[in-house]
């Protein structure tokens, strides 16, 4: 039975096809749809979900001793690699949804999918993929991390890295944390206009009412008193139109004002979750153009346009707006 993995192997093997898989990342939406994208969900070079795969990968390897099994091997490798990752596949996105809310990739499209987090598709290259880590990658890492790099350096190099690492993790879930506070502020910004125009409709219909009663007073006048109800209509009617005036040009003015706060604390949200492109919640926006919110879907999406060059933001802000004022219009 081949030898189960040292604390040296696996510390090294779980950086390399970290690594390894944030280059297959890069590389498949570079080829695939065009975009150079710095993928993951930490900001250096890392993914870390293919090295716990890998490792999960070679000590199945270890355990069954694949290598003396020949060509049937080759299937043992392609079943497991497939049921391993795809299972690690489902952990990881089930747990960056239940902390974060968020999806770093989304499968709901895809045909025989399981909660859109993993997909026969991509399971099946899975499999595809570790035979050919196992049998053609796999060998080279091993030989080249043993020969070339002594564990007396080695552990120096790898306190090093982890230590980025780490760092690189507490920096991410801080910025996506702080990703969820600014999509709760701006999806908050359109339930305070809501709110608005709530209170601006109470304003309205109360002022109907009391027009209402004045009219309907004016009609008990005008029984005991017909002689005076043309003046009195005529004063009554003035005084609504003077009045309905007045109100047309309070909510003018606070729709002016609504939209003007409203749209600049918009545009401020968007340039501080926007502001960095390698790091924080700009790097994570433009890293993953599919992240999908659980909570703010549609407020991500507007923000994942505006990114892309289409300016919908504010479009789509000023249309919300637009259908309040013209619902106020109605009433």
């Amino acid at each position: 039975m081949t030898s189960l993995l040292t604390p040296y192997e696996i510390f090294w093997y779980f950086l390399i096809y970290s690594f390894i898989g944030w280059c297959v990342e890069v590389i498949y939406h570079a080829v695939v749809k065009g975009r150079i994208l710095n993928r993951g969900f930490l900001c250096g070079p890392v993914c870390p979900v293919y090295g716990f795969g890998m490792l999960a990968i070679c000590t199945m390897s270890a355990l069954a001793d694949i290598e003396a099994m020949g060509h049937a091997g080759v299937l043992v490798l392609f079943l497991g690699g497939m049921l391993l990752a795809s299972s690690i596949e489902l952990l990881a996105g089930w747990l960056l949804l239940k902390l974060f809310h968020a999806r770093w990739w989304d499968y709901r499209t895809e045909p025989f999918n399981l909660g859109g987090f993993i997909c026969l598709r991509f399971s099946l290259i899975w499999g595809l993929g570790t035979v050919l880590m196992m049998r053609v990658i796999h060998p080279i890492v091993s030989d080249l991390s043993a020969r070339l790099i002594p564990p007396r350096i080695g552990w120096w190099i790898l306190a090093f890295c982890y230590a980025g690492w780490l760092a690189d993790t507490i920096v991410t879930v801080l910025s996506v944390m702080g990703l969820n506070k600014k999509l709760k502020e701006l999806e908050e910004l359109r339930l305070s206009m809501r709110t608005v125009s709530d209170s601006m409709s109470q304003v309205l219909g109360e002022r109907s009412l009391r027009d209402k009663q004045r009219l309907d007073e004016s009609r008990v006048q005008a029984a005991l008193a017909r002689a005076e109800l043309r003046d009195a209509r005529l004063e009554l009617q003035k005084d609504v139109q003077e009045a309905r005036q007045e109100f047309r040009k309070d909510v003018q003015e606070a729709r002016e004002e609504r939209r003007r706060r409203a749209a600049e604390r918009a545009a401020a949200l968007r340039s501080e979750i926007l502001a960095h492109r390698h790091f924080g919640t700009g790097r994570i926006l433009r890293g993953v153009p599919e992240l999908y919110h659980a909570d703010y879907e549609d407020t991500l999406q507007e923000l994942q346009q505006y990114l892309s060059g289409v300016p919908l933001a504010e479009a789509s802000f000023d249309a919300s707006l637009d259908d309040i004022e013209k619902k106020e219009d109605r009433q």
